[in-house]
């Protein structure tokens, strides 16, 4: 449309698909400056500076990076919580993912400050969900601004997307975001589940794949309080979609950095496993 090509700037108001778009239309027109204004707290979109792409078919295809992070990024908490609480259970699922991600993308590889500076802050992305997301959760639940509630908005918008930033891309994400594409590759559980809901799951199949056990049974108790999928059935799936699951998983960039080769047979191993836990 003309009126967007003679625009000073754009504002993107919504999720983080609506917001993606924004940023994508931005980067076409030489660049133009943009504004974000989420009306979820489900992922890091409004403060980022990748995009997430789909294909016309709904299939996630790739992701896009803008030249730099929006002018400004007005968050209102007030909206915020009038949102359906699932948005924010999905956005904590996503968020906790950024912290082991960037860790296991980044291991053995020599950092410099800014990745340096990002890899500290990631922590930021989970330790404060573990301690308060159920009742940051509960509160949305209610439609009560509270202090956790605040505290997960900051989380799941802001430090994810400071950590994003921080990082260069491909250390952005793997195996958590990978499997999700995988499982995205369903189109009735991409159409009835949301992104950060099945992060939150790859983020199993990434604590059993680099065999990092004690975090998987850190985190298993919150998850069955606060009601992320640990198995494939709440995400519609079952073990017949394991294979395109997995050969999803191993296409897409977010496996490319890695301090290892990551295997359709790891991965599909790992799953299985995961469904064999009394959760």
């Amino acid at each position: 449309m003309d009126s967007v090509k003679d625009a000073d700037f754009l504002f993107a108001v919504g999720g983080g698909k609506a917001i993606d778009t924004v940023k994508v239309v931005a980067v076409e027109l030489d660049d133009k400056p943009f504004f974000t204004i989420p009306t979820i707290a489900s992922t890091c979109a409004a403060t980022s500076e990748a995009a997430a792409v789909y294909t016309a078919d709904h299939n996630f295809d790739g992701i896009a990076f803008v030249n730099h992070p929006p002018v400004h990024c007005f968050i209102d908490a007030d909206i915020l919580v009038e949102a359906p609480s699932r948005y924010l259970w999905a956005g904590m699922g996503d968020t906790i993912a950024k912290h082991y991600e960037t860790l296991m993308s980044a291991r053995n590889r020599e950092q410099v400050y800014n990745t340096q500076l990002g890899l500290v802050l990631s922590s930021m992305c989970s330790e404060p969900i573990l301690e308060h997301g159920l009742q940051a959760y509960k509160d949305n639940e209610h439609k009560h601004r509270s202090e956790a509630f605040d505290l997960m908005v900051m989380t799941v918008i802001f430090t994810t997307g400071i950590v994003s930033g921080c990082m260069p891309g491909d250390y952005n994400s793997i195996i958590a975001h990978a499997i999700c594409y995988g499982c995205a590759t369903n189109e009735e559980t991409e159409k009835h589940h949301l992104h950060g809901e099945m992060v939150a799951y790859g983020l199993l199949i990434l604590f059993i794949v680099d065999k990092q056990l004690d975090e998987l049974n850190r985190w298993l108790p919150i998850y069955r309080e606060i009601g992320w999928p640990t198995k494939l059935s709440q995400m519609g799936l079952d073990e017949s979609y394991i294979p395109q699951i997995v050969e999803k998983a191993v296409s897409v960039r977010d496996v490319v950095v890695s301090p290892y080769e990551i295997t359709t047979d790891m991965l599909a191993e790992a799953i299985r496993y995961m469904e064999t836990i009394e959760c």
